[in-house]
């Protein structure tokens, strides 16, 4: 279990659902059926619960979360096609990092990479560099990254000082920009965005 269902009980009070009801109550109403009583949740259960039970608990205190679709600041796709899931699906079980047992999947990735270097009118020809990455802000930080060692080896064959980069973006932009910033020591410089600014 991940939580007490006694934790529920602000995300139903804030929903409007069963106002009355005590922790007492709702851990006696999710308890019957199972054979595992609910203590300390943050302790490793000596028991454990059967996968449709554990599945049940865990779906329903989920329910409290925000819905994905109507959150205007998420950085991710909220729907996808259902051949695109059953993809995913598929082939959680594969390690992608090792390229040695799942080369076809390695294929796959090179390929993606290659369609990318093509949208961006990258070099015909050139082997498109990069990497898949689980979410936008850790490929913000690995860009941000290469950018600083690409920058810093470009300073030092001028000679030139290394000990103060800087990485320049709108006001507006993503936050993980922002703490690619305060995490990899580079000053960040933020241009204003408004109707003065034409940004």
């Amino acid at each position: 279990m991940t939580e007490s269902v006694g934790d529920l009980l602000p995300g139903m009070r804030r929903m409007g659902l069963n106002r009355r009801a005590t922790a007492a109550q709702i851990d006696l109403t999710y308890g019957a059926g199972y054979s595992e009583s609910t203590g300390d949740v943050h302790a490793f259960p000596t028991t454990g619960m059967p996968a449709r039970n554990a599945y049940q608990l865990i779906h329903d205190s989920l329910k409290f979360d925000g819905d994905p679709a109507l959150n205007c600041a998420t950085f991710l796709t909220t729907w996808m096609e259902p051949e695109a899931e059953k993809l995913i699906v598929e082939n959680l079980g594969k390690n992608r990092v090792d390229i040695d047992e799942y080369e076809a999947t390695e294929r796959v990735h090179r390929r993606c990479l290659a369609h990318l270097h093509d949208l961006w009118n990258g070099t015909p020809g050139q082997e498109a560099t990069g990497t898949v990455t689980v979410g936008s802000s850790e490929g913000i930080m690995l860009g941000g990254l290469a950018m600083k060692w690409r920058w810093r080896q470009r300073m030092q064959a001028q000679g030139k000082d290394t000990s103060r980069p800087n990485i320049v973006f709108g006001a507006n932009a993503q936050v993980a920009l922002e703490k690619t910033a305060r995490y990899f020591d580079m000053e960040a410089r933020l241009v204003p965005v408004s109707d003065k600014s034409r940004y």
